[in-house]
C-alpha cells in the first residue's frame, strides 16, 4: 500500500512538473507561515505601564487582523487546497482574537465570520467549538465589562450551558465548567461540581468534580497532613499546632505577580507558608521562586498535582490558597483573593 501511494504521488508530481510543481509546495509554506502569525501572543511585563499596554493591545489587534486579511488572501488564492478549512478556521479566529485584545471595530465582522465558520457542518466539531467558545468570551467580555467577579463567573457557566447545548460531545465544554467550580465560591463550586457528575463528561473530568467536592468537604476537620520539603525533612501540620499554616500552590506555568504580592503582604509574622511548587520541572520551579522571592517552607516534585501534598490537600486549582488554623483544623482554600478572609476565620 505504501509502494502503491508513493507511485500514486510520483505520478501527480510528473504530471504537474514545471511552473505548477512549486504552487502546492509554496502553499504549503504560506498556510504554515499564516498559523505561527495566527498564534496567541503573550502578554507584557505585568509592571508596565498604562501607555505600554495600550501600545501592546494595539499592536496584537493589528497583527491578528494582518494574520485574518492574510488567510482571506490564501483562500481567494488557493480555492481548492486541502488546507482551506484551516485558513477559514485562521481567518475567523485571529480577527476574534483582534476583539478579545480591545480592537473592538473589529466585531461586526469578526462575528460573522465566526457565525458563518460555526454553521458549516463540514468543519470539524472541535473547531467549530473552539470557535463558538470564542465568540461566548467576547459577549461575556461585552456584558460583563467592570463587573465582579461573581457577575463574570455566572456568565462563563451561562456560556458553558450554551455550549453543550450545541456540543454535548466535546470534552472541552465540560473543562469550561470545572473552570466554574475550581474559582466558584463554595455553594455554586458544589453545584457545579455536582452537576458534572451526572453530565456525560470524561473520566479524567468526574474525577476532578470528585476532588472539588472532597476539598470542599475539608473545612472544619482537623489535618495530619504529611509531606517533605525541599531539604528531605518530615514535615506535618501537628508539627505546628499553635500556628496558622499557609499552604500556597503555584507554578512557573501560572504566575501571578498579584498572588505573590498578597502572599507577601497579608501573611501574618506568625503563621507558616509553605511553598508548594507544581512544576514538573523544578529546576525551573526553584528559579522561580527564587525570581518571586516567596519565602517559606519549600516543597518540589514532579509529579506535579499528582503529588502526595497536593493529592492531601485536594488541589484543584493554580495559583490557590489552603488555610489551617492554629489548631490543626483546615479553614478553607480558594484564589489567593479569598487570603484575607481565610486568615480571618483562621485567626477567630
Amino acid at each position: 500500500m505504501k509502494v502503491a501511494r508513493i507511485l500514486s504521488l510520483l505520478a501527480v508530481a510528473l504530471a504537474t512538473a514545471g511552473s505548477t510543481a512549486a504552487q502546492p509546495a509554496a502553499a504549503d509554506i504560506e498556510l504554515k507561515s499564516l498559523r505561527v502569525l495566527a498564534a496567541p501572543r503573550p502578554t507584557g511585563a505585568p509592571n508596565r505601564t498604562a501607555e505600554q499596554a495600550e501600545t501592546e493591545r494595539r499592536q496584537q489587534a493589528a497583527a491578528y487582523v494582518t494574520a485574518a486579511d492574510q488567510a482571506k488572501a490564501f483562500l481567494d488564492k488557493n480555492p481548492n487546497h486541502a488546507g482551506g478549512a484551516d485558513a477559514k478556521k485562521i481567518e475567523a479566529e485571529s480577527m476574534l482574537r483582534a476583539v478579545q485584545v480591545g480592537g473592538i471595530e473589529h466585531e461586526t465582522k469578526a462575528l460573522r465570520l465566526a457565525r458563518d465558520y460555526r454553521a458549516d457542518k463540514t468543519n470539524p466539531s472541535r473547531d467549530r467549538f473552539l470557535i463558538a467558545a470564542m465568540v461566548r468570551q467576547v459577549g461575556v467580555q461585552k456584558e460583563n465589562h467592570g463587573e465582579s467577579r461573581e457577575d463574570v463567573l455566572a456568565a462563563y457557566e451561562k456560556a458553558a450551558m450554551d455550549l453543550y447545548g450545541e456540543f454535548p460531545d466535546e470534552p472541552a465544554v465540560y473543562e469550561m465548567f470545572l473552570g466554574v467550580a475550581r474559582n466558584a465560591e463554595p455553594v455554586k463550586a458544589r453545584a457545579v461540581a455536582n452537576r458534572l457528575l451526572v453530565m456525560p463528561a470524561p473520566g479524567i473530568v468526574k474525577d476532578e468534580a470528585k476532588a472539588i467536592l472532597a476539598r470542599l468537604d475539608l473545612p472544619g476537620k482537623v489535618l495530619a497532613t504529611e509531606w517533605t520539603d525541599e531539604g528531605g525533612a518530615f514535615r506535618s501540620v501537628p508539627n505546628y499546632k499553635g500556628k496558622i499554616v499557609v499552604f500556597y500552590a503555584w507554578a512557573s506555568w501560572a504566575p501571578s505577580a498579584d498572588a505573590d504580592q498578597k502572599i507577601k503582604t497579608l501573611l501574618p509574622p506568625s503563621a507558616v507558608l509553605v511553598s508548594v511548587n507544581l512544576d514538573q520541572d523544578v529546576a525551573a520551579g526553584k528559579a522561580a521562586k527564587a525570581k518571586s522571592g516567596i519565602g517559606g517552607v519549600a516543597y518540589y516534585d514532579k509529579r506535579s498535582l499528582a503529588g502526595p501534598l497536593p493529592a492531601q490537600l485536594k488541589i484543584t486549582k493554580v495559583p490557590g490558597v489552603y488555610v489551617v488554623d492554629r489548631k490543626g483544623v483546615f479553614v478553607g482554600g480558594g484564589s489567593p483573593e479569598a487570603l484575607a478572609a481565610l486568615l480571618a476565620a483562621a485567626a477567630q
